[in-house]
C-alpha cells in the first residue's frame, strides 16, 4: 500500500516462484510501480510564483540586492534595477523577502507580502498561486 492505495503484484504458479527469472520479473515489476509512483508524487508536488516587482521613486536609479527564504525558493537572492522584476518560483507555504540596506532609503512593501519591518516582508502562498510583492524604494 502507498499513499491509501493498494497495489496487486501478481503471483505466478507456485513451481515459478522459485526460478530466478521469476524473482527478476517481480523485481522489475516494482521498480516500475516505485518508478511511476514518484512521478505521480513529483507531479503532485505543486510549485508557486511571487513576482517582485521594483519601482523607482524619486530621481535615483539603483540597484538593490533582494533577498527570499522560504520554501525552496529559486532564485533565493538577486538584484533588482529601477522598474525591473523578478520571478520567484517556490514550493507552498510562508516565505520573507529581504532587501539588503542601502544607505539614504527607506523601504516599503505593498502588494501581497505584509511589511514586518524597515527591510522585510513576509507572505503565505498556496500551491499554484501567483503573488506580486512591490518594493519601493525612497529617500526620505
Amino acid at each position: 500500500m502507498y499513499d491509501g492505495v493498494k497495489y496487486n503484484i501478481p503471483v505466478n504458479d507456485v513451481h515459478s516462484k522459485c526460478s530466478s527469472h521469476y524473482i527478476s520479473d517481480q523485481m522489475n515489476l516494482l521498480v516500475m510501480v516505485y518508478q511511476k509512483l514518484r512521478a505521480i508524487q513529483k507531479l503532485q508536488e505543486p510549485y508557486s510564483l511571487v513576482k517582485i516587482v521594483r519601482l523607482r521613486s524619486g530621481n535615483c536609479f539603483n540597484t538593490f540586492n533582494v533577498q527570499i527564504t522560504g520554501n525552496n525558493p529559486q532564485p533565493s537572492s538577486f538584484s533588482i534595477s529601477d522598474s525591473q522584476n523578478q520571478t520567484v518560483t517556490l514550493a507552498p507555504g510562508s516565505f520573507t523577502v529581504s532587501e539588503v540596506p542601502v544607505a539614504g532609503f527607506q523601504v516599503s512593501f505593498t502588494g501581497h507580502c505584509l511589511q514586518t519591518g524597515p527591510f522585510v516582508a513576509t507572505g503565505t502562498i498556496s500551491a499554484g498561486q501567483h503573488l506580486t510583492c512591490i518594493i519601493r524604494n525612497v529617500t526620505p
